[in-house]
């Protein structure tokens, strides 16, 4: 998991949860164009 230091990036507390879900869903959205890619190469 992705450990997010919310003050060191100046966020309040409340835009965590929003963060972490955008974070997330670029990351598996990257993972699978990767998985992809690699399987029709």
């Amino acid at each position: 998991m992705l450990a997010l230091d919310t003050p060191s990036l100046g966020l309040p507390g409340s835009t965590l949860p929003a963060l972490a879900a955008f974070t997330i869903n670029r990351h598996t959205i990257g993972y699978a164009r990767m998985t992809v890619t690699a399987q029709q190469s």
